[in-house]
């Protein structure tokens, strides 16, 4: 079966800038308050209101969560603060996250960095993380990768699996930290030991890689992350049982894996598994099915899913025979830089198929392929300056046209490059090259070259 994505793929090391996101998760869960919604919140109240930090936090809680009290960010705001200004901890991260989303209050980085970095202090690990995101992401400080890091390292060293994560994405990456391989693993195992599947993923890539890489633990970390639901780790799984990388070969669970990723709506997945519908790869040929798969994929913004819709409208295959429809996929694909899709735009003008027939929207598309190297738009770009078909004749550009078609193999394009050399069309006459492409020409298996070849020889 062909595959669209190597197995193991790259890992998503993305700048910490962008990839890193707030924990916004309150502290409720850390005190022993009941969530009862019929809660008695009034003893809770009278301390909070006599000074307690801690009551006064957890009325915040209260407030924040609706529970035992209609739901209020702005009177748990307040309550928050309350506790906040006495040095609590908890409270000091939760006022950082109204600051930060906005809850109950503007929003406000700057604000949401001096309380994540006043909990952060006292060691609160969520705020230690919190703070880390903020450097990482410039956001109410100085972009500072290096502070961000050692905040995720403390973070990290609290046992907060997301903050482990990144640290293992520097380590991996060298962003903000110094490349290290070993502290890489290191982290994103204490991650995956914590159920975080990102880390699980990443820990299999790692494993897949390297001098020392080692493809059962590859596998054993990939798989992990895909029973946790890790969307491209379903369909590393897959490709793993497919090739037979650190599993023995299954195709009946590489084909259970890869429909389960496609289902997911994965869009290598989606791919494959339609090519393998539509060509009869490992599956019984179902060119409905395939044309429903290239369907979910074309959503996606996939060219060659678009260039295989019009393919499919354009035969009837799998869908009615639909030449305007052809047309409109064809051209969606051809914007998006695909190079077949581009060559049957060109010929649809050429010819008028599904379209009034348009010589210069032809030459236009022919001359986008063939600057990518399709020799078919090479050899059909040539022949319309060669005959002045919606261009003026221009001898030289069909020559050039015509000899990057037949380095390639081409033999209409050798025939022609021969022709040129002999009537000195586009360039000077060569007898010699033109009986050197000609040769060649019919040795690709060119009728009229074979037959010009055989008068020579007589």
């Amino acid at each position: 079966m062909n595959r669209y994505a190597p197995w193991f793929l790259a890992p998503f090391l993305v700048l910490f800038g962008v990839m890193a996101s707030l924990v916004s998760s309150h502290s409720w869960a850390q005190d022993s308050t009941t969530h009862n919604s019929s809660l008695d919140l009034s003893p809770l109240r009278d301390l909070a209101k006599s000074g307690d930090a801690e009551a006064q936090n957890l009325l915040g809680l209260a407030y924040d969560l609706g529970r035992g009290v209609a739901e209020d960010k702005a009177e748990a705001f307040k309550w928050y603060s309350l506790a906040a200004e006495q040095g609590l901890a908890k409270a000091q991260y939760n006022l950082g996250l109204c600051h930060d989303e906005g809850l109950g209050t503007k929003v406000n980085k700057a604000l949401a960095v001096k309380w994540y970095r006043l909990a952060a202090a006292q060691g609160h690990p969520e705020a230690q993380l919190n703070l880390g995101v903020s450097y990482s992401q410039g956001h109410g400080v100085s972009k500072d990768q290096a502070e961000a890091i050692k905040w995720f390292q403390k973070s990290a060293e609290g046992g907060v699996p997301l903050a482990q994560y990144y640290l293992g994405l520097a380590y991996e990456s060298g962003d903000g930290a110094p490349k290290d391989r070993a502290q890489a693993l290191k982290w994103y195992s204490l991650a995956a030991a914590n159920n975080h599947p990102k880390a699980m993923y990443n820990l299999g890539l790692l494993y897949s890689q390297g001098e020392e890489r080692d493809l059962a633990a590859a596998f054993k970390w990939i798989h992990k992350a895909a029973l946790a639901g890790h969307l491209n780790a379903i369909f590393n799984v897959a490709q793993a049982y497919e090739d037979g990388l650190g599993v023995p070969k299954n195709q009946g669970e590489a084909l259970k894996w890869r429909k389960k990723a496609a289902d997911l709506g994965h869009l290598e997945a989606l791919l494959s598994l339609a090519q393998a519908y539509d060509e009869g790869q490992g599956l019984k040929v179902n060119k409905a099915q395939a044309f429903k798969l290239y369907s979910q994929a074309a959503e996606q913004g996939s060219s060659k899913a678009m260039f295989c819709l019009g393919v499919a409208y354009s035969l009837g295959q799998g869908t009615e025979k639909n030449q305007a429809e052809a047309l409109k996929w064809f051209s969606l694909a051809a914007e998006k830089g695909h190079l077949g899709a581009q060559y049957n735009l060109g010929l649809a003008y050429d010819e008028g198929i599904g379209v009034k027939a348009d010589k210069a929207l032809a030459i236009k598309w022919y001359r986008q392929a063939a600057d990518q190297g399709l020799v078919a738009a090479q050899y059909n770009l040539a022949l319309h300056y060669d005959q002045g078909d919606g261009v003026p004749v221009d001898k030289g550009m069909a020559f050039r046209w015509y000899r990057l078609a037949a380095e390639k193999g081409y033999a209409p394009a050798q025939y022609n490059l021969s022709v040129s050399y002999l009537k000195g069309e586009g360039t000077g006459v060569d007898q010699n090259l033109s009986l050197k492409w000609l040769r060649l020409a019919a040795e690709n298996g060119h009728a009229e070259a074979k037959n010009a070849l055989k008068k020579l020889n007589q």
